[in-house]
């Protein structure tokens, strides 16, 4: 979703709204009995202000955030598997047991027998500010960017 609007023939507004949503299962095999769930929300809000001090000179503000939500559930015969009862040192979280890793073996490239669970959640803001002159063939431009 964009929308554009000029105040003057010097000054325009624009504010862009972009939503992605991907949510999907997979099965992977017979042997592991594996499943796949994988959840990813995000979004980018933006407004950008432009004034056009003469055909020359420019400046232009941007404010925005940025938003990513990672989540992966893998459900397998072992996804229930407390590992730390078995000697090993791993952080157990608000997801529940972490069970045994995803493993790349190179004589079957792949096994996964559950209990993977990743998440993250990103967010970030941003503001730009920046100045455009041009003269014949020489242009300069100066900004800020804050993330």
């Amino acid at each position: 979703l964009r929308i554009d609007q000029q105040f003057s023939p010097n000054d325009t507004l624009s504010g862009s709204l972009l939503y992605s949503h991907q949510n999907d299962d997979a099965v992977f095999g017979p042997v592991t009995d594996t499943t796949y769930h994988v959840f990813n929300p995000g979004n980018n809000l933006a407004l950008h202000y432009a004034h056009q001090f003469s055909p020359q000179a420019v400046n232009s503000l941007t404010f925005g955030q940025s938003h990513f939500n990672y989540n992966l559930l893998v459900n397998g015969q072992f996804d229930q598997v407390d590992l730390t009862q078995y000697g090993f040192n791993i952080h157990q979280d608000m997801l529940g047991p972490t069970g045994f890793p995803h493993m790349i073996l190179p004589s079957t490239n792949f096994f996964n027998p559950g209990g993977e669970k990743e998440a993250e959640n990103d967010a970030v803001w941003t503001l730009k500010d920046d100045f455009a002159f041009s003269h014949g063939v020489h242009a300069l431009k100066f900004g800020v960017d804050f993330r």
